[in-house]
């Protein structure tokens, strides 16, 4: 006998064919309960979920597609087969076009009657395989791309680059803006990548003395400097089989970014007071908010490092370019720190919202954070965040305005300033293509044209 483990409900009114069937299917190692009425099918249903459910067509309370009714309500549903007598096999389909998954007709056929349990119940595996899928993609989607926020189009096109970039072990040079997360980024690519179960080592590069960063990533040997009392390996050694991530790369002194191209390029070091290469089995992940070609152009980069590093690149936009993804960001960070500073606090208010919208966030990402994390300390329990609760410096925050004489009047531009800050060039670009989408009454086409623009760039820029 084998052992299914599965549950199977038999629906059937007539005692003696209920018994036989209970004793094929216990012989087959299922397990089964037998019901002959309706009413007593849907208590049992609401006792124990089946795994499939073999129920007669025609019942003494009502039919076998009344108790299909009731079960397609569970999650997950249950199998469901029909039996039917050979005259009645047209409601039988009918009952298939419902949802149903098959019918057997009577006389049973036992050798049909197993193959087509397993079948049915095979069907039901993958239904659940699916929505668990499924689910699991919505989950994803609402977490982001691993961890990552967005949905914004210059995010998504980030996160396909990310997939295409995170399978090669070359090295990758992820640029942007303070606060706009490149170490997530750089997590993101080691978790894509083949490597993602190998440690992901991260080392910022501006934390180290001149004097000990070598030490730091290569290791030492034993009698290397007065202190080396042993040996000690290196964060290359400890990123073995992994990721490592050299953040703030452009601090590196130029002696250590030598090194650096070395290891790259041969894939081996020497640590401090060795004598031999070791081999390196890491993948090498640097970012850095500087303009390396500038740094370069003053003699503070090493150009033949710069070119390695930036075959692969990685630009993460920032957040004053991503447009949609504020609500979304607020959203998750205020739940977020609800839950940390356990104030149960219901979001924030439409007014305050349309401040946040307006700010242009010179510290991205990381200053959105700041901001709500002092929100939630002065939030009221039960309350929504409020303009209030925001810092001044939002707050304060007064529209510059351009005005343009138009065919239909006067038009205004409002640009968020600070106070005691000029717009940024996206902020006035992108006021200047909705005064000209005012002016052309949402024509895309005399838009582009009067911007110099196709059509596709102009959808790009919105």
């Amino acid at each position: 006998m084998t052992e299914h483990n599965e549950k199977i409900l038999i629906l059937e009114d007539n005692k003696g064919f209920a018994e036989t069937l209970e004793e094929e299917l216990r012989d087959e190692g299922y397990e089964v309960v037998v019901c002959s009425t309706l009413a007593d099918a849907v208590r049992q249903l609401k006792k124990d979920l089946p795994d499939l459910v073999l129920s007669d067509l025609r019942l003494p309370d009502g039919s076998g597609s009344d108790f299909f009714e009731w079960v397609s309500k569970e999650n997950p549903r249950p199998a469901f087969l029909i039996l039917t007598a050979f005259g009645s096999i047209a409601e039988a389909v009918a009952a298939l076009k419902t949802g149903v998954d098959n019918y057997l007709t009577k006389p049973i056929d036992f050798d049909h009657l197993r193959l087509t349990i397993y079948r049915a119940l095979e069907v039901r595996r993958l239904r659940e395989e699916v929505n668990r899928y499924r689910a699991g993609a919505s989950n994803a989607q609402s977490r982001g791309f691993h961890g990552i926020l967005g949905q914004s189009p210059v995010m998504q096109q980030m996160f396909e680059q990310i997939r295409r970039i995170s399978q090669t072990q070359e090295p990758v040079l992820i640029t942007g803006e303070s606060g706009v997360g490149k170490e997530l980024v750089a997590r993101s690519i080691h978790k894509c990548g083949p490597r993602a179960k190998g440690p992901f080592i991260a080392v910022n590069c501006a934390g180290f003395p001149k004097d000990l960063i070598e030490s730091e990533l290569f290791g030492y040997m034993k009698g290397a400097f007065t202190g080396a009392a042993q040996d000690r390996a290196g964060l290359f050694s400890e990123a073995a089989g992994g990721t490592l991530f050299l953040d703030e790369i452009g601090e590196l002194p130029l002696e250590m970014q030598a090194k650096l191209l070395r290891v790259v390029q041969e894939r081996a070091f020497r640590p401090v007071g060795g004598t031999e290469e070791k081999a390196v089995d890491v993948h090498i992940v640097a970012a850095t908010n500087r303009n390396l070609q500038e740094e370069i152009a003053e003699n503070r980069f090493r150009e033949d490092l710069f070119f390695r590093l930036d075959t692969f690149a990685v630009e993460v936009p920032p957040l004053r370019k991503r447009g949609q993804d504020i609500d979304q960001l607020i959203a998750h960070f205020v739940a977020e720190y609800s839950t940390d500073s356990q104030k149960q606090v219901p979001g924030i208010d439409q007014e305050a919202l349309e401040v946040l919208r307006a700010y242009t966030y010179p510290g991205n990402v990381r200053e959105l954070q700041s901001i709500l994390r002092r929100c939630l300390l002065f939030a009221e329990e039960g309350k929504p965040i409020s303009k209030r609760h925001l810092p001044q410096k939002i707050v304060g925050t007064r529209p510059a305005t351009t005005r343009h004489q138009g065919e239909d009047g006067e038009l205004t531009i409002v640009l968020p300033e600070h106070a005691q800050r000029l717009p940024t060039l996206e902020e006035v670009r992108r006021q200047y293509i909705e005064l000209v989408l005012k002016e052309t009454k949402g024509n895309k086409k005399r838009t582009a044209e009067i911007l110099g623009i196709g059509r596709r760039t102009l959808y790009d820029y919105l």
